[in-house]
């Protein structure tokens, strides 16, 4: 991989940023997806029809929205790999898969995130 000074020229090129949503077990999101989501929302335009002070409401919804479907694919990508690795355990101690921890959902099919 070339040095970062070689990279540089690349990195401006492309129209995206790369930020990194950290979040904590039992808490809050790390402050750069906090800031990411509120400039994403500032750069939001709301729709002709609505009146100046619902903007500030529209952004808002929107910030609520992105936050709920965040927290519903990190649970999903966590049951994933739960799921995943109970399946591996059950097959690496003998165990048949179809009659293995049936209240974990082992029968579904693969997590494809979206």
């Amino acid at each position: 991989m070339p040095p970062s000074s070689q990279r540089g020229h690349q990195k401006d090129g492309c129209n995206f940023t790369i930020v990194p949503l950290s979040a904590e077990s039992y808490g809050r999101w790390g402050d750069e997806a906090a800031a990411l989501l509120n400039r994403m929302a500032r750069h939001m335009r709301p729709p002709v029809y609505m009146e100046e002070g619902d903007v500030e409401f529209f952004r808002e919804t929107a910030v609520e929205r992105w936050w709920a479907r965040l927290s519903v694919l990190l649970q999903k990508g966590n049951a994933h790999m739960v799921r995943s690795r109970a399946w591996r355990a059950s097959r690496w101690n003998g165990q048949e898969r179809a009659g293995f921890a049936e209240g974990l959902l082992l029968e579904r099919e693969p997590f494809h995130p979206r």
